[in-house]
């Protein structure tokens, strides 16, 4: 979040006073939740070309959510997963254990 900041130009010592203003100003709003399990029962047979999956250091249960029917309905996955815990070699070994060819940046 610090890269944020610099953008935006928030000084270092004004960093506490932002956050705190920030959060006083949030509101949460309900939203609907589905998991790509559903979503793929209601695409019925249809193959993805691209499954791509960015959802806040939560990529890798996403990916576990699939049945293994599902795996070969998706023919490529893109990912931004964060190297925390162990996190991303698990989201390589199981693409690897479906067999993607995986590639890390």
């Amino acid at each position: 979040m610090s890269a944020v900041l610099d953008t935006f130009g928030v000084a270092q010592d004004e960093r506490g006073q932002f956050w705190q203003e920030f959060r006083a100003g949030a509101r949460r709003y309900p939203v609907r939740v589905t998991t790509l399990e559903e979503i793929l029962d209601a695409e019925g047979d249809r193959e993805v070309g691209l499954l791509k999956i960015d959802v806040e250091r939560h990529e890798l249960a996403v990916l576990r959510g699939l049945r293994p029917e599902q795996w070969g309905r998706v023919r490529q996955v893109v990912a931004e997963v964060h190297a925390i815990d162990d996190n991303l070699d698990a989201v390589v070994s199981l693409l690897r254990a479906h067999r993607y060819t995986t590639n890390v940046f």
